[in-house]
């Protein structure tokens, strides 16, 4: 290994990878709904993408359209917690953002609670990002999307 900004970079490269998998995933589990429920009203679907998580012992809990959210939000946190290790004014941080706003645009408004709650979830799971990441992540979100969402961004 050259050094550790060398493996901080491409850790980043993975965990964004990790977030590209997870948020395909998502996006096809709300695909089947659509394709399994077509009657469905946006509020109808919304409802069965919130209740569709993997129940205790899944094989896969992957596949399930809440999970995928979490992965998702743990990969683009730790993403950013590795590109800030690399260099706290690396250019990484615009294009995670590029991406995840692109990803995040079609978002419906419980999706985006739901994404938001996952991220908050990352503040227990992470608690060293408390401090650095999580915050800027809450700026992101706050600059797109607005402060409304379900709790605070400031709360992550």
């Amino acid at each position: 290994m050259r050094d550790r900004n060398w493996a901080f970079r491409h850790l980043s490269t993975a965990q964004r990878v990790l977030g590209w998998i997870a948020f395909d995933r998502f996006e096809e589990r709300v695909k089947v709904f659509k394709a399994e429920y077509p009657d469905d009203t946006p509020e109808e679907r919304a409802i069965r993408v919130a209740a569709d998580s993997a129940p205790k012992g899944a094989r896969h809990p992957e596949v399930y359209a809440q999970n995928a959210l979490q992965a998702a939000a743990n990969a683009y946190a730790l993403a950013y917690a590795y590109a800030w290790l690399y260099s706290p004014r690396s250019r990484t941080f615009g294009s995670l953002e590029k991406e995840l706003y692109r990803r995040v645009r079609k978002f419906n408004r419980s999706e985006l609670d739901a994404l938001n709650s996952h991220l908050a979830q990352v503040r227990f799971d992470f608690p060293v990002l408390t401090e650095s990441i999580l915050p800027v992540l809450s700026r992101f979100f706050d600059e797109f999307f607005g402060p409304g969402l379900e709790g605070t961004h400031g709360d992550l």
